[in-house]
C-alpha cells in the first residue's frame, strides 16, 4: 500500500526531517542550525557535512509545513531539497 502525502500542504508533529543542502562549511552549519532552532516547533538539528549531499537532520515537535523550513534554508542563501526513498 502506498500512501502519498503533499508535503506542502501536510503539517508535521514529532517528525524527522531529512533535506539535503548546498552547506559546506562549519560556520555555514552553525549558522543554519541556530536559525532552525529559533523555529517554533525544532526540537534538535544536526547537519552531516561529511555525507556528500550535506544531510539536514530536523527533529520537530510541533506542526510544522516542510515548505517552511526549506524556504526559510533557501532565505539563507542556501540550496535545499528534500531526499525522496529510491
Amino acid at each position: 500500500m502506498n500512501i502519498n502525502v503533499n508535503l506542502d500542504t501536510a503539517t508535521i508533529a514529532e517528525a524527522l526531517i531529512i533535506l539535503g543542502s548546498s552547506i559546506k562549511t562549519e560556520q555555514e552549519a552553525t549558522l543554519v542550525i541556530e536559525s532552525l532552532l529559533k523555529m517554533d516547533g525544532t526540537k534538535d538539528v544536526s547537519i552531516d557535512l561529511e555525507d556528500r549531499e550535506n544531510v539536514i537532520r530536523l527533529e520537530c515537535h510541533y506542526p510544522m509545513k516542510h515548505s517552511e523550513i526549506v524556504n526559510h534554508i533557501k532565505k539563507m542563501g542556501f540550496i535545499c531539497y528534500t531526499l525522496l526513498d529510491k
